[in-house]
């Protein structure tokens, strides 16, 4: 059996819903527009170029931003797809982790007053243990990118 690590985040969503979070993950439109946010965000000149989804359990996902010519994709299947509290899915950014297909996010919603708290594990092989703090700070940017585009919708 792999050694797996676990690279963890919280964020709160003072005034959106569980539905509303787990939406923002699972709605191309919705998606290419907090991507979108998040490079800008973390200061990354690029443009999502495809959102595909098939949003359902057992459906695939593929994303592709484009910077300085050269795609960077990430892509994966629904493990669990649970609205409004639940999503997994695996997450592959190259053939070798697909292969090891150890790279898993959950992602759980709770309500919390008028919005909701979001808890975002991505489960890893160890070998990608040095990559833990650069993950949770990706996963965290993401998170925020979400609220900053979407809380006052």
């Amino acid at each position: 059996m792999t050694e797996l690590v676990t690279a963890a985040v919280e964020r709160r969503f003072p005034t959106m819903t569980p539905g509303a979070v787990f939406d923002a993950w699972v709605n191309p439109a919705k998606i290419r527009r907090w991507l979108q946010r998040n490079n800008e965000n973390i200061g990354r000149d690029s443009e999502v170029t495809v959102v595909e989804v098939e949003p359902q359990e057992g459906g695939a996902y593929r994303f592709v931003d484009v910077a300085d010519g050269e795609e960077g994709p990430c892509w994966g299947t629904y493990l669990t797809f649970e609205r409004p509290s639940r999503l997994d899915f695996t997450f592959f950014i190259d053939e070798d982790e697909e292969r090891d297909a150890t790279s898993v996010v959950r992602i759980r919603l709770e309500p919390d007053g008028a919005g909701c708290r979001a808890t975002l594990a991505h489960e890893m092989d160890a070998k990608y243990a040095e990559y833990i703090e650069s993950t949770k700070k990706a996963w965290a940017g993401m998170l925020r990118a979400i609220e900053e585009t979407y809380a006052e919708d």
